[in-house]
């Protein structure tokens, strides 16, 4: 068949062929009929003549819009339609042809072509004949074209005025000219080209200020336009403001006009007028002036004056001042230079713009000033003291005196002496006293004073500062009086001394001196000397005798004014050391390691520092001395490491510790794997000896270490017996572990202490008795096992079993005991037979576990009814009593709670019984149980106005129809016999809180059997009345209200709320056009009440919108409607530079977002990638958001020079978000610390940088787990709900979703069987542990109380608000049917909260209908897409019946089989239990123990007879030489005897510590019992959505 194709394929080929030749034939035969001749043509045209020319003014350039042409000419005609003209790489257009033989083709430039010169091509020119010319890329006549795109730059940087007085941004009647500076870009495409500036007036153009051509050499610089005089300033009119911009045009014509200068130039050319002067002083009289008075000048202007030129008297002015409007005012204060008089003045203003007005000194008033200098003189001024040592010195206590003396009265203002204000007394006749007592914080030093006055005309005058004879007064304070002290040793080295070496020491005191006393080591110096200047040298030598260690020395020295002083220390910090001899002997101490996992006497890779604790001797010679350490390691030279420590004054007598980093120890010469350090240390003292001690009896063994953890399980539990999850003080914390290999003994820390720990090998014990100091709480564990060969292997502080322990020492406690009453106390009571005892207590901790009460004839005793226990902690009833009449009685009690805390006990202040009435016998309580719930049905523990509380209660015989009290109301009861039910409507008016109720029951004889008020079940019902409230709701915004947003597919509401009692249940909000309103966004509900993300909508621009918001509590209160104050969208779309797909019918707008590489740390950048990509798959699934490509990313950072991973700040990624043209930019962190992962993202705003979504998780295990973390943070981060689907993938790891099953529905199968069959799928999910199931028993109350029976909801719809009713996160339903002889099984999950199927699967079975059990086990495996377990696929393939037959014959293994086995030889119980890798490890631990023993054992015996042999040859020996051979051989063959004999017990004990070890492991890990397994089926583990928890459910048969 291909053959024949082919034919037909060849055929065709060879026709088409025939007719081409034909129709050549054809046209060559017509053209030589057209010719009549035929020519022979063989050479090819050639163009003669080309050029290239533009249409810009200047044809060598062309800008964009220009036309550009090429001319050519050949020499002969050519065929213009096969002519191809490339012009810059475009194809030309055809623009002339004459004759064929001369063209010109043309191209109009845009912004494609390239910058520089135009090139061309012209080819495909062929003549008359088909002989085709050579390309053509050059002209002939030498023309080009330069093409010029790019405008040239422009701008103003500076506009000034020239000429006169300059004053910026003014234009002044002074001022000849403006300079306008113009940068000149460094552009050679401007060279020649010309710019003008024109000058705008009051925003108007007023023409062109003059322009310039710009030459190659000013490139790069600056250029100065100057406008001068009135042939550029015509237009510049009184008050105008003047700008200016510029205009360039470069040889190619591309033009640019500058933006306006910011520079404006005011003109303002007239001078102010000056008026209204006048001139007054500011003395009493207004027209006198004295010494120290100012004179005024006071004017008006025309405008505001901003400087002045003027003087008062001849003299400059003092200052100018603005009053008011128009007035100013100069002035100067008057002084002695002054010329007395009539004061003339003159003036002269000028304006902002430096205008000076003529220069005035009239006034208009008439208005004159006359100045006097004539004052009061001071006669006299002296200061005395009353000082004991004359009126010349003070100390603190005396008195200080100035005198002054006037001669005429003088006003005082202010008087000081050494900074203290002074007394002043009047002295009469024109004398003043001043006083002070001196202080001790005044001035050392000659007194100063001060006095400020004035005359009586108010003139002011100079202070006094200065006496007028010879007088002063000097203070001296508490001071130093030794400025200068040191001491020096006359040896080589000032502060070392040695005997016969003289100590100097130099002191000079300040001031007099008239008693002094030196002694140098409490001995008197041999001399002192006088160096002058107060300065003195004490000398002493010293002799072999004198106290080694620093040289103490003391002064003492008395001042002038009595004050003595004494010193013992240098003002220089020198010292002197008397040294003879070097350090004593010493050992180096301790040597240990930090951090990591310490092991002592090791070192591992994990230590930190070696810690080396050299001892310091009691001898001060040491201090300022150093401490070195050294080291050698297996025996090799013994080197400095680290640095040198010195001693310091607090570590004589004490010790160093010198740390020496991993750095340093590492680095040392002969470190090496499985070597020993040897430390010891060298001490040098102050004066140079030097002493090297004994080695630190501590040895570091260099190991390797490893990081792998070897725990394998670790559980805690407690002594205490009566909760052994809880201890007080004196019970024992367990905490036991189990390692994969041997591990040395463990340091654990229990509750904060070292615990005691028992153990070997594998398997630990550590024990802690818990202490009345110990913190209450949860008890705390934390060890870091440590192998055999000292490397950690991880650190631990959980069990692995989730066993813990609550550390309780705190007694409980007995609020109160009432005698006689449950309500208060009674002092009488009317009954012999029984008494109310109203008792409360409480634990905050383990709770209150038993209550014990007794009654006495005395406080405590119990001689009446003696110490009972009941487990009620509430009130309670005594009956079947025998109490006297007039006798006083004291009831006593205490509480235990569940750990054994006894509370102090409590007795009541007594009663006595007054009635004589003869007592009844009350039999025992026959109340059985007592439940308590509500009608609500949101929350059956709680209850809101107009709801049922129900209390329902079962007696063990008949009563009467009881008085029950609910809610301090009596309350409607039915029932008869033994059942009954009491119910209240609960008003508005009831309390708030936990519903009480009481009632005491009585039997048919009317006998009253005890008072009641808790329930048996721990039931009870919460009395919430109060609508929850809205604390804000934030429109726009999580954390603040905004009044403008910019988006409209989105919106932000900031919301939370609050409910003390039942908490709040369910959250409604919506969004409308008015307060109120739901017109946008209808009322929808979430259970979420903190802040959401509104997505989806289609918000108009310039629209108020107002959002709603209101909570119902978890009973049905409703808070008040909370309305924002509304909001308006500010839409401004994003400029989008890539090209993104939009779909038109799409009814709402998307955010634009792009994802940037997370940074990793700890992580390598594939992973960072491929996790990153994760993220970008799942965002662009969730629909929220408009998600560009990765590749577009990459090509704009391409562009800019960027890498992803190097893009990992806030401000790049804005960049980069900025030319992606997108709203919103995600970027993140992804590191890793230790075994945890973290993940960090966030979300924000390119345009505001504002973080608009932020999350975070943690994550251990597995670096392929943060796929599906990645997953989840990507609809978390856009705003949305997980989808459930990622919550199951996840529950393995974090948390189990709820999950119920709707009985499938039978088709074919009777009812019956299906629901058996359901059952077992039920079942088997629970066996998957990946959900948490509720259970048959609630799923039919709910169905109930929904109005259906089982079997009749087998619909989606009813199936989802079944689960809506439970609380759970999904359901699943199905149906099994029959066709023919085959079943059929359809299953689906399906989320509650959305209604989307999850997962559906379906499958085909052939056979018995027991058959469909197994097929409804794997089905419950493969709905959650989990493996399913191989016992099922083996009884897939074997069939229902013949695989339960084989496991019925199969015998029953248990862990007596285990024990026996692994007694028999360790490992074989291990094996038995299909425990292989433990069942060889003790295998072959064991073999090699006992070979271990053997062959010690052997060479014992092989010691012990050579021991003997040679003993016995040792005793014949006659010869010296034989004697000590054979001793010799004796003491060997002794050695090895006592060596092979403790290996022996050591491998011996070994073997039976592993033996016993195997055997207690293959008995706890060993398969449960017959009778455990029993026990296990009756308790099983369901969902209770009453309570949103996981309970404890125990089934047994009545």
């Amino acid at each position: 068949m291909r053959q024949e194709k082919r034919k037909i394929i060849y055929l065709m080929r060879y026709s088409c062929l025939s007719i081409f030749l034909l129709f050549l034939i054809g046209n060559g035969l017509l053209y030589a009929q057209e010719t009549g001749e035929v020519v022979d043509d063989w050479s090819p045209p050639q163009l003669t003549a080309v050029s290239i020319i533009s249409s810009n003014a200047n044809t060598a350039y062309a800008k964009v819009g220009d036309t550009v042409w090429v001319y050519f000419t050949a020499d002969e005609p050519i065929d213009p339609t096969a002519v191809n003209v490339k012009i810059l790489g475009q194809a030309a257009a055809l623009y002339r042809n004459k004759d064929n033989q001369t063209l010109s083709k043309y191209i109009v430039m845009d912004n494609r072509g390239a910058e520089g010169s135009v090139g061309f091509s012209i080819s495909n020119y062929r003549d008359l004949s088909g002989n085709e010319g050579s390309t053509v890329r050059t002209v002939t006549n030498g023309s080009s074209i330069t093409f010029d795109r790019t405008a040239p730059k422009i701008s103003i940087s500076s506009v000034e005025v020239t000429g006169g007085n300059v004053v910026p941004n003014y234009f002044n009647s002074t001022n000849t000219g403006i300079a306008i500076t113009v940068p000149i870009d460094n552009d050679a495409s401007i060279i020649n080209s010309s710019f003008e500036i024109v000058a705008k007036v009051n925003g108007n153009d007023a023409g062109s200020l003059g322009s310039y051509t710009v030459a190659s050499s000013d490139l790069g610089g600056n250029k100065t336009l100057q406008a001068k005089n009135n042939n550029d300033l015509g237009n510049f009119g009184e008050g105008n403001s003047i700008t200016f911009y510029g205009i360039i045009t470069d040889v190619a014509g591309n033009t640019t006009t500058s933006a306006e200068s910011s520079f404006s130039i005011r003109v303002d050319k007239s001078a102010p007028k000056i008026g209204n002067k006048r001139i007054y002083s500011s003395s009493v009289d207004p027209t006198k002036a004295g010494l120290g008075d100012t004179v005024f000048v006071e004017f008006t202007a025309s405008e505001k004056i901003d400087i002045v030129d003027a003087t008062i008297g001849g003299q400059p002015i003092g200052g100018h001042e603005y009053l008011r409007d128009l007035t100013s005012r100069v002035w100067r204060r008057m002084t002695g230079a002054d010329t007395e008089g009539v004061l003339s003045f003159s003036l002269a203003g000028g304006d902002v713009a430096r205008n000076m007005s003529a220069a005035t000194s009239t006034v208009f008033d008439g208005s004159k000033v006359e100045f006097s200098s004539a004052g009061l003189s001071i006669l006299l001024t002296r200061i005395t003291s009353n000082g004991s040592h004359g009126d010349t010195l003070s100390k603190p206590g005396d008195e200080i005196t100035v005198e002054i003396t006037a001669d005429m009265p003088l006003i005082v203002t202010a008087a000081t002496i050494s900074g203290q204000t002074a007394a002043v007394e009047d002295l009469g006749e024109n004398r003043y006293l001043f006083s002070i007592v001196v202080a001790d914080q005044d001035q050392v030093g000659l007194a100063q004073f001060e006095i400020d006055y004035t005359d009586a005309n108010a003139i002011p005058y100079d202070k006094i500062t200065a006496v007028t004879d010879n007088s002063y007064v000097r203070f001296y304070g508490t001071r130093t009086i030794f400025p200068e002290v040191a001491i020096a040793a006359t040896g080589a080295d000032p502060a070392i001394a040695s005997a016969n070496d003289t100590i100097q020491l130099t002191f000079r005191i300040q001031d007099g001196l008239f008693d002094s006393e030196v002694t140098i080591l409490n001995k008197k110096p041999q001399t002192i000397a006088v160096l002058g200047q107060d300065t003195y040298r004490a000398s002493y030598i010293l002799i072999e005798n004198d106290p080694e260690g620093r040289v103490e020395f003391n002064i003492t020295a008395a001042d002038l004014a009595g004050e003595s002083e004494s010193i013992n220390t240098t003002t220089n910090n020198s010292y002197v050391v008397f040294d003879q001899s070097p350090p004593a002997d010493f050992t180096v101490g301790q040597v240990s390691t930090s951090g990591g996992t310490v092991v002592e006497n090791q070192w591992n890779a994990n230590n930190q520092n070696v810690l080396v604790t050299i001892p310091i001797d009691n001898d001060l010679s040491l201090i300022g001395g150093g401490v070195q350490v050294l080291v050698s390691f297996d025996g090799s030279d013994t080197l400095e490491i680290g640095t040198a420590a010195t001693i310091s004054k607090d570590n004589i007598g004490n010790s160093i510790v010198v740390t020496l980093s991993q750095g340093e120890f590492k680095k040392a010469q002969y470190f090496a794997a499985g070597a020993t350090a040897l430390f010891t240390a060298q001490i040098k003292d102050f004066a140079g000896y030097t002493r090297i001690g004994s080695p630190s009896n501590n040895q570091l063994l260099i190991n390797k270490a490893e990081e792998k953890s070897i725990v394998e399980n670790i559980v805690m539990a407690s002594s205490n017996k009566s909760f052994p999850n809880g201890a007080k003080a004196g019970d024992v914390i367990s905490l036991i572990f189990l390692t994969s290999e041997q591990i040395q003994n463990p340091v654990v820390m229990v509750a904060g202490e070292p615990a005691v720990v028992v153990g070997f090998g594998v398997n630990w014990f550590a024990t802690k008795t818990m202490a009345a100091s110990d913190s209450e709480g949860v008890v705390q564990f934390t060890f870091s096992p440590v192998d055999m060969n000292g490397n950690p292997r991880g650190s631990f502080s959980e069990t692995t079993d989730g066993s813990q322990v609550l550390y309780d020492n705190t007694a409980p406690v007995i609020n109160h005991l009432y005698e006689g009453s449950f309500g208060q106390d009674e002092d009488n009571i009317l009954t012999t037979d029984s008494l109310y005892l109203g008792m409360t207590g409480g634990d905050s901790l383990s709770g209150v576990a038993e209550f014990y009460f007794a009654l006495g004839t005395s406080p405590g005793a119990a001689d009446v009814v003696p110490w009972a226990k009941t487990n009620s902690i509430t009130d309670t009833l005594l009956t079947g009593l025998a109490l006297q009449y007039n006798v006083q009685y004291y009831a006593s009690a205490y509480a235990v709670d569940r750990l054994g805390n006894k509370s102090e006990t409590i007795s009541g202040d007594g009663f006595m019984v007054n009635d004589g009435s003869p007592p009844t016998v009350e039999p025992e309580t026959i109340v059985e149980s007592i439940s308590i719930a509500s009608s609500n049905r949101s929350f059956t523990q709680g209850a809101k106005a107009g709801d049922v509380i129900s209390l329902i209660f079962r007696t063990k015989e008949q009563i009467k129809r009881p008085v029950v009290m609910i809610a301090g109301n009596t309350a409607d009861v039915v029932g008869f016999g033994d059942n009954w039910f009491a119910t209240k409507a609960m008003a508005p008016s009831d309390s708030e809180g936990v519903v009480q109720f009481n009632f005491t029951p009585e039997d048919m004889n009317g006998d009253p059997r005890g008072s009641y008020s808790a329930t048996t079940d721990g039931s009870q019902v919460i009395f919430d009345n109060t609508a929850p409230v809205i604390s804000h709701l934030y429109e726009g915004s999580f954390a603040q209200d905004k009044d403008n947003i910019l988006s409209t597919d989105s919106l932000y509401l900031g919301m939370a709320g609050s409910d003390p009692l039942s908490g709040v249940g369910q959250f409604y909000f919506a969004l409308g056009k008015s307060p109120g309103a739901a017109d946008v966004v209808p009322w929808v509900k979430t259970n979420s009440i903190t802040d959401t993300l509104l997505t989806g909508l289609a918000l108009q621009s310039d629209v108020k919108y107002f959002a709603s918001a209101y909570a119902i509590d978890r009973v049905g209160n409703k808070s008040e409607t909370r309305i924002g104050d509304g909001f308006m969208v500010n839409y401004m779309p994003a400029a989008i530079s890539l090209p993104v797909a939009v779909v038109d019918d799409t009814p709402t707008i998307l955010r634009t977002v792009a994802i940037l590489d997370f940074e990793g740390k700890g992580i390598n950048l594939q992973e960072v990638q491929t996790l990153t990509e994760r993220m970008r798959t799942e965002i662009g699934n969730t629909k929220a958001v408009r998600l560009i490509e990765r590749k577009a990313i990459e090509n704009i950072m391409a562009e800019q020079g960027l890498a992803q991973s190097g893009c990992v700040t806030d401000e790049c990624a804005a960049e980069v978000g900025q030319l992606l043209g997108v709203q919103y930019m995600i970027n993140g962190v992804l590191g890793k610390m230790g075994e945890s992962y973290t993940i960090d993202a966030k979300m924000f705003s390119v345009e505001t940088g504002e973080t608009v979504q932020a999350v975070n998780t943690t994550y251990e295990g597995e670096i392929e787990g943060l796929l599906l973390e990645m997953q989840i943070l990507s609809w978390e981060i856009v705003g949305l709900d997980v989808p459930p689907r990622l919550k199951l993938q996840r529950a393995g790891e974090t948390e189990k979703p709820t999950m119920a099953v709707i009985d499938f529905d039978g088709r074919g199968i009777s009812v019956l069987e299906a629901q058996t069959l359901t059952d077992r799928f039920t079942t088997e999910l629970g066996y998957t542990d990946r959900v948490r199931m509720v259970d048959r028993r609630t799923m039919t109350d709910v169905l109930v109380d929904q109005g259906f029976s089982s079997g009749e909801c087998t619909s989606e719809e009813c199936a989802a608000e079944v689960g809506a009713a439970l609380g759970v996160e999904f359901m699943i339903n199905g149906s099994i049917g029959k066709i023919g002889n085959t079943y059929t099984i359809d299953c689906k999950m399906f989320s509650v909260a959305t209604g989307a199927a999850e997962t559906m699967k379906n499958l085909s079975y052939q056979g018995e209908v027991d058959g469909l059990i197994t097929e409804m086990e794997i089905l419950a495996w493969d709905i959650l897409d989990l493996n399913i377990p191989t016992n099922l696929i083996k009884k897939r393939q074997m069939g229902t019946r013949a695989f339960l037959e084989s496991q019925a014959f199969a015998a029953i293994k248990t862990k007596t089989g285990a024990l026996l086995r692994s007694a028999a030889f360790p490992g074989l119980g291990q094996l038995y239990n299909d425990k292989k890798i433990e069942g060889y490890a003790f295998l072959g631990l064991e073999t090699v123990l006992i070979g271990m023993t053997l062959s010690n054992y052997s060479a014992f015996n092989s010691a012990q007879s050579d021991y003997n042999s040679n003993l016995s040859a040792y005793n014949s020996s006659s010869t010296v030489d034989d004697i000590a051979h054979y001793r010799t051989l004796v003491e060997n063959a002794d050695q090895e005897m006592v060596q092979r004999n403790n290996n022996l017990l050591l491998f011996s004990s070994l073997t039976t510590l592993v033996w016993i070890g195997n055997m207690v492991h293959a008995y706890l890990t060993g398969p449960k019992d017959e009778e455990d397994r029993e026990a296990a089926r009756s308790i099983s583990i369901a969902y209770d959505p009453n309570f949103n928890r996981t309970v404890l459910k125990w089934e047994f048969d009545l």
